[in-house]
């Protein structure tokens, strides 16, 4: 499937599938949505509150479907993550989304959705900028690289990490929040393809030691033989155990994924900048004296 991009003028829809963060966190992004140049709408669901999630997962499940299923949208955006987008996995309409083809964008526990969007109904969706990014308080690298990404204005991303394997690899872009990722191996879910250029970030709240056990539990899934070329976030910031762990972030990707390009501390998580990723399109992967993502 092409890859869904928006235009100027467009009306885009806020929902939000995760966490609650009501009017506080929408009129900012309505704000900054607007003076982007697009018509916005704020799904009622927002200012729902079930826990600590934006409604029930019935009420959730509606609004997306709705948002899709609206001509008048070209675009979704959710509002946060946190926690609640794998509780709605399960009751989603695949096809609904697969017939209607949108912009959506989110990150972090909204990986679930892209990932299920990505396996489920063959749509290329964006891990991006969500209510955080979209104040007046704007981050101009990490809205630069949306609009670029959303509005097709540029095919190559400039990762600006460091490489740990210079080369150069095609495949799929998959992965995302490393621990939502994780939750996803054994489902219907969890996104495949032959050829892999998979990217992991997450909070500086992990251990070095998470990132161990998650690519170990890739590997033993069989995940990881497909994987041709692998970018990772900030993860040198992770925190080492009480017992050190006694190995650094490269050593440990270097165990699990030796030989293909790869690299590391690139901008694509939880930190002060976020670059947008096509999440399921095909991409090249360059690494070595400059890092590159390529849309083929």
């Amino acid at each position: 499937m092409k890859r869904p991009v928006l235009h100027k003028g467009d009306t885009v829809m806020i929902v939000s599938p995760s966490w609650h963060k009501g009017d506080a966190r929408t009129y900012p992004m309505e704000n900054f949505l607007n003076a982007h140049g697009f018509e916005v709408e704020t799904h009622p669901q927002c200012a729902l509150k079930w826990g600590q999630v934006a409604g029930t997962v019935a009420e959730r499940v509606t609004a997306i479907h709705e948002a899709f299923l609206d001509d008048s949208i070209q675009g979704i955006f959710c509002a946060a993550g946190g926690y609640g987008a794998l509780q709605l996995l399960s009751q989603l309409d695949y096809e609904l989304i697969r017939r209607n083809p949108k912009v959506f964008v989110g990150y972090s526990d909204i990986t679930a959705l892209l990932a299920a969007f990505y396996q489920k109904a063959g749509l290329v969706t964006y891990h991006g900028p969500m209510g955080c990014f979209m104040t007046d308080k704007e981050n101009e690298p990490t809205t630069q690289s949306m609009w670029q990404m959303l509005l097709a204005e540029s095919g190559t991303i400039h990762l600006r990490g460091d490489a740990i394997q210079s080369g150069e690899a095609k495949g799929v872009l998959l992965g995302g929040n490393m621990t939502v990722f994780d939750q996803l191996i054994g489902t219907e879910y969890m996104p495949m393809a032959d050829d892999i250029i998979l990217f992991l970030e997450d909070t500086t709240d992990e251990k070095i030691n998470e990132l161990d056990k998650k690519l170990l539990h890739l590997k033993h899934a069989g995940y990881l033989s497909h994987v041709r070329g692998v970018i990772l976030g900030e993860m040198d910031k992770l925190a080492d155990n009480a017992v050190p762990f006694g190995f650094k972030t490269k050593d440990i990707l270097a165990r699990y994924l030796p030989n293909i390009p790869a690299v590391m501390n690139v901008k694509c998580g939880h930190e002060e900048t976020l670059l947008t990723f096509p999440y399921g399109a095909e991409v090249m992967l360059q690494t070595g004296e400059k890092n590159k993502l390529i849309m083929i």
